[in-house]
């Protein structure tokens, strides 16, 4: 419920059971025992929600990338097919649950979806459209329906409550190197996506030459 912050309707709302008309009487015979059974109410919120968040590992699939939470790193994969130029400038993205601050969900049924990050080492400023934040997807249009990115959501919240900041000397929220080997045909794509870029003038000669090195020490 908190990440999700009112944007879910009445159907899927963990709190609320929606029954026939026809049961109207019964439903109401229900509520006046359950208010029995209630402490006095003293106006305050409640210590802590009862519907646990999912836990990792969990993934999904947006509109400009891959999401995917071990539990302990968050990490998105771009889709070369809809991830703008300036998440490909950037790269892949990993973020440990220790350099978060929290997250920010919007709901792909009220408007355009997505899932951003909140780092601690970044400053509160006006945030980057989530197209152009390489700390966000995007959803959309099939991709990233609630019931898929609003667990996600809920569990990396979920472990940044439960986790401190990084106890290390290296800049919070630096990916740590990876070991894993890529499919090189997938880095041929990613490379030739590249070279799309650059010759659409979108890349410098620079940021070409280093982000095709990069993908190139992926093999």
């Amino acid at each position: 419920m908190e990440a999700a912050a009112g944007q879910l309707k009445d159907g899927g709302d963990p709190y609320r059971l929606v029954l026939p008309a026809e049961r109207e009487t019964l439903a109401e015979y229900y509520a006046d025992e359950l208010r029995a059974q209630l402490p006095p109410d003293d106006g305050g919120p409640p210590d802590r929600y009862l519907v646990a968040a999912p836990e990792a590992p969990l993934q999904f699939k947006a509109y400009d990338g891959k999401a995917s939470f071990d539990g302990k790193l968050v990490s998105f994969r771009w889709f070369w097919t809809g991830a703008s130029s300036a998440k490909w400038k950037a790269g892949d993205q990993s973020f440990p649950v220790t350099a978060l601050s929290g997250i920010e969900w919007r709901s792909p049924e009220v408007f355009e979806g997505h899932l951003r990050l909140l780092r601690r080492d970044t400053p509160v400023a006006q945030p980057a459209q989530a197209d152009q934040d390489p700390a966000a997807v995007v959803f959309g249009l099939g991709y990233g329906p609630v019931h898929e990115s609003l667990p996600f959501a809920a569990s990396i919240l979920a472990a940044i409550r439960t986790s401190g900041p990084a106890l290390t000397s290296e800049g919070v929220g630096a990916a740590p190197a990876s070991s894993v080997r890529r499919d090189p045909a997938d880095i041929a794509d990613r490379i030739r996506h590249l070279g799309d870029l650059h010759q659409a003038g979108l890349l410098t000669d620079q940021e070409f030459t280093t982000k095709k090195a990069e993908l190139l020490a992926e093999l």
